[in-house]
């Protein structure tokens, strides 16, 4: 419950522009997961760190931690968290301008997506077109 909370609050901070705030947030409950031995929910905060990251243009680490976040899912067998990584990763690898390496990401998040019928994912066939014109 402690880790929920940490995380709702940690996503209030992020959408007031509080990010220091929201990142110690986000890695008090990566702790709590940790120390739960909880990988989806390490796997969760991953791509919510990543994000933080993302918004603050800090894109090398947003790649880095969400490619945490894909071996996390991974391991857990969790398709959401590999497709939503995954879409993460792509978006972050297009913001940082490396478009080329960004297409098969997003295409393998769309792919996911589809394949679990979810319409979460849909968003990024548009953005895998855009970046096949570039």
């Amino acid at each position: 419950l402690q880790g929920c909370v940490c995380s709702n609050l940690g996503t209030c901070y992020l959408e007031l522009g509080n990010y220091p705030q929201a990142i110690e947030l986000y890695q008090e409950c990566m702790a709590l997961a940790k120390e739960a031995g909880n990988l989806q929910l390490q796997g969760v905060m991953c791509n919510k760190l990543g994000t933080v990251y993302k918004r603050q243009e800090c894109y090398e680490d947003a790649v880095e931690i969400y490619t945490v976040a894909i071996a996390l899912a991974v391991k857990v067998g969790d398709r959401n968290g590999l497709m939503s990584a995954n879409s993460n990763l792509g978006c972050a690898l297009a913001f940082h301008g490396q478009h080329h390496e960004a297409v098969p990401v997003l295409a393998r998040a769309l792919v996911g997506a589809r394949n679990m019928e979810n319409d979460l994912g849909i968003g990024d066939a548009v953005r895998v077109s855009y970046l096949e014109e570039l």
